[in-house]
């Protein structure tokens, strides 16, 4: 083997490796305890106990666990600002305006980013009729 088919070898190698990084970092779902109704794409959803999972192309899952809540939603969303730490725990983040909360960014435990999720129409109709804003954090159980 040359010295250059050696160098070709491992460049490839290491790209194989770097590509498959995100899949080591993801994590299974995470459950958390939400203890008001809110808007999350969309839909309003009842307070209750949800498992939050992170699936591929960018899409959050949200599945309302009690039986009588029947909810489940699937939102898009784009990676934002990164923390310098892993988290323990997952995340939720809740914009508040008036009685309504929305969801507006989630972290899974062991990431460092939250994920910042696509609003919806509905959602935006509520930020514009709304000057006041204020923040709810749910940590996962």
């Amino acid at each position: 083997m040359t010295l250059k088919t050696a160098s070709r070898f491992l460049v490839a190698l290491f790209v194989v490796l770097l590509a498959g990084l995100p899949l080591l970092a993801q994590t299974g779902p995470s459950r958390f305890d939400v203890p008001f109704a809110f808007m999350a794409g969309g839909q309003k959803l009842p307070a209750g106990a949800y498992t939050v999972a992170f699936n591929t192309g960018h899409r959050v899952t949200l599945q309302c666990q009690q039986a009588i809540c029947g909810a489940s939603v699937r939102i898009a969303y784009e990676t934002a600002q990164s923390g310098r730490d892993l988290a323990p725990t997952g995340t939720l983040e809740f914009d508040k305006y008036g009685d309504l909360y929305l969801l507006r960014r989630a972290r899974p435990s062991g990431q460092p980013a939250f994920s910042e999720l696509v609003q919806s129409k509905r959602e935006a109709e509520v930020v514009k009729a709304y000057s006041n804003r204020q923040l709810a954090t749910i940590e996962s159980r």
